[in-house]
Formats: C-alpha cells, structure tokens, sequence
C-alpha cells in the first residue's frame, strides 16, 4: 500500500479526517520502527570490501544497519568461508591481544561503530563479501509505496497508537500498539520463513571453523594444557 491509503486506512479508525499531518508522521515513526525491528530481506545489500594483508578491521558502508552474514574469499578456487560474527565481549574475552597472534585468515568478527573487526589479523589480502540490512526510506509523498510489503497492517496500528496518543485518548493508544506488536510478530514470521538464511547458533550448526585453525581455539580438544 502506499502512504495515502495507510492513512486512510487509519483515518478509518481514528474516526476522523483533520489530522493528516499527525498521520503521515505516525507511519513515517512506525516505518522507521518497523525497519529496526528486524532484518528484511527486501531491504538487504551484499558488498565486497578488501582487508588488506595484516589488516584486522573494515569500514562498513554507511547505510548499513545490521550485518547480517560475511564471508571470507581470497580469489582463489579454494571458494569462500564464513566469517563467525561474535559480540565483541565473546572475542575479547578468548583473544584479549588480538594483534599478537599470528596472522591467519580471519575466523571470527564483530562489529562495533560500523566498523567489522577481524580474528585474526589476516595473513594476506581478502575479499569479505558482506551482507547487511539497511534501514527504510521515508515516505516521499502519498504516492510512495511502503518498502516493506508485509507490514501495512504493522505501520497503521502503530501510526493509528500515535495519533490516539497525540488526541489524548490513551486506551485506544494502548490497544493500537498491542495491535502493532502482534502485527509485526506476524510479519516477522513470514519474512523468516521465506528468508532460511537467519538460523540460531546450535548444535545444527555447520559454521565452527576451529577444526581447520584448532591453535585459535582455546577451548579446543587438546589446545588446553593441563
């Protein structure tokens, strides 16, 4: 839908068609909300960015909002390798001296100031593909669609909340952003499910490279003295 009809939509609710303005602002907060709730897969890009031999972090783009996944590649046929994204705590914490340890292809990131850091320093020149989420563009007039298909009925509860709240009509407002949440949990799940990529961290998963580099691990069968 695009933004005339969503405030229409919501006009329909709030039984009145004199606050426009309140309106339009409401869906441009709940658009914006919407976009940080989660990682769409419609407002995704992938890029290349080169680490340099003994580099150990990487300027992201500015429009990114969350990476979602990076991989390493060095050019060759050997194909890529995942890149284990880690809070900045877990790597801290396993390498509190990352600079001395002996360069590698990277293993582990995390990302801090829209910078991604690297684990270890790199051994030679790669090339990290990354992809990230991007935040949603505002609404340039009534004509503009909104960039996130699924959640219309996400953006007019939450634009219908903020003009009750605005009208001091707080019940309602109440109401209308307990729609919203629910809305957006929906949303959420069918943009999951079309979109595999986003996996928790388990026992399923494939992406443990400390069999191939066990010295970075300290916690590796064997690398733990005793």
């Amino acid at each position: 839908m695009n933004r005339g009809q969503l405030r229409t939509e919501v006009e329909a609710i709030i039984g009145r068609t004199d606050k426009a303005s309140v309106v339009n602002k409401g869906l441009s907060f709940g658009l914006q909300e919407v976009g940080k709730r989660w990682r769409w897969r419609g407002l995704q890009a992938e890029v290349s960015l080169t680490l340099l031999a003994n580099g150990l972090s990487l300027t992201l783009p500015t429009t990114c909002h969350q990476v979602v996944e990076a991989r390493v590649t060095d050019g060759t046929s050997s194909g890529s390798w995942p890149l284990e994204l880690k809070t900045k705590g877990w790597v801290m914490w396993r390498y509190p001296s990352i600079t001395a340890l002996t360069a590698g292809m990277p293993v582990y990131g995390y990302v801090e100031n829209n910078v991604l850091y690297v684990c270890p320093k790199a051994d030679k020149a790669y090339s990290v593909l990354v992809t990230h989420s991007t935040l949603p563009v505002d609404f340039a007039g009534d004509t503009s669609l909104n960039p996130i298909t699924t959640t219309d009925l996400a953006l007019v509860a939450w634009a219908a909340g903020y003009t009750f709240d605005s009208l001091e009509m707080f019940d309602s407002a109440s109401v209308w952003k307990q729609n919203f949440e629910v809305a957006l949990v929906n949303a959420i799940r069918t943009d999951r499910s079309i979109n595999p990529r986003f996996q928790a961290d388990g026992e399923g998963s494939t992406s443990r490279t400390s069999s191939t580099t066990p010295w970075l691990d300290p916690f590796e069968k064997g690398m733990v003295s005793r």
